[in-house]
C-alpha cells in the first residue's frame, strides 16, 4: 500500500490493485490484468508499480488503468518491487532479483490529460446527451400527437363526406316533392283566377235571371 498526496493505492487479493480517495474513502480506479494476489505496488511519476503472485510484475497508467507493460522472468511469486533511476528492481520467492528498463514507459498525458478535467468533460458530455434525449421524446411526442390529429381530421372529414353523400338522394327527392307542389299549387291559383274571371266576365246572364224574374212578377199581377 502507498499514500500519494491525497490517493491511496492498494492491492489485494482479489486480483487487482485499487487507487482510493483517502478524503472521501471513494475508489476511483481499479487496475486489472492480475492472475494472483497483489503482493506489493510502488507509484512512481504516473505511473503504478505491481508485483503479483502470478511470477510476474506489472506497470500501469495510474489516471487511465490501462495496463502498460508487463515483466516475465521470474519463477515464483514476486514479493517486492523497488523503482529507482527508471529501472525496476523486482525479487522472487526463486531467490532472485531481476532490474527491468523502464526508461521508454510514459505517462499517458497527451491521452488523458488532467483526472478533472476530463471528469468535467464526461460530466459535460453526459448532461448534453441527456438534454439530446428529451428533446427527442418531445419531437417524437408531438410528431405522434400531430399525426392523431391529422388522422382525426381527415376521418371527420370522410364521415362528413360519406353523410352528405348518403342525404343527397333525399334532399334531390324533397326539392323535386317541392317543384311539383308548387306546380299544383300555381295550377290550382290559376285555375281559382279564371273562375273568378269567368263569373265576372258573364254580366249578361246575370241581366237575363233579372228580367226572367220581372216577368214572372208582371204575370202574378
Amino acid at each position: 500500500m502507498q499514500v500519494i498526496n491525497k490517493l491511496m493505492y492498494s492491492g489485494s487479493s482479489d486480483t487487482s490493485a485499487r487507487c482510493w480517495v483517502t478524503e472521501f474513502g471513494d475508489c476511483t480506479r481499479v487496475y486489472l490484468g492480475h492472475k494472483h494476489t497483489v503482493s506489493a505496488l510502488k507509484f512512481h511519476d504516473g505511473l503504478l508499480y505491481t508485483a503479483c503472485g502470478d511470477n510476474n510484475a506489472r506497470v500501469f497508467d495510474a489516471k487511465s488503468g490501462a495496463l502498460k507493460r508487463t515483466f516475465k522472468g521470474h519463477d515464483l511469486m514476486v514479493t517486492s518491487i523497488l523503482f529507482h533511476d527508471k529501472k525496476l528492481f523486482s525479487s522472487s520467492y526463486d531467490g532472485t532479483v531481476m532490474v527491468w528498463d523502464c526508461s521508454d514507459i510514459k505517462e499517458d498525458i497527451t491521452t488523458f490529460g488532467d483526472e478533472d478535467e476530463e471528469k468535467e468533460r464526461k460530466k459535460q458530455k453526459k448532461k448534453e446527451e441527456k438534454e439530446k434525449k428529451r428533446k427527442q421524446k418531445e419531437q417524437e411526442k408531438e410528431a405522434k400527437r400531430k399525426k392523431r390529429e391529422d388522422e382525426k381530421n381527415v376521418k371527420n372529414k370522410k364521415t362528413s363526406e360519406e353523410k352528405d353523400r348518403e342525404s343527397l338522394p333525399e334532399k334531390n327527392e324533397f326539392e323535386a316533392n317541392e317543384k311539383v307542389a308548387d306546380g299544383v299549387d300555381n295550377k290550382s291559383d290559376m285555375e281559382s283566377d279564371e273562375e273568378d274571371m269567368g263569373r265576372k266576365s258573364d254580366p249578361d246572364d246575370e241581366l237575363s235571371r233579372e228580367i226572367e224574374a220581372i216577368n214572372r212578377n208582371m204575370d202574378d199581377i
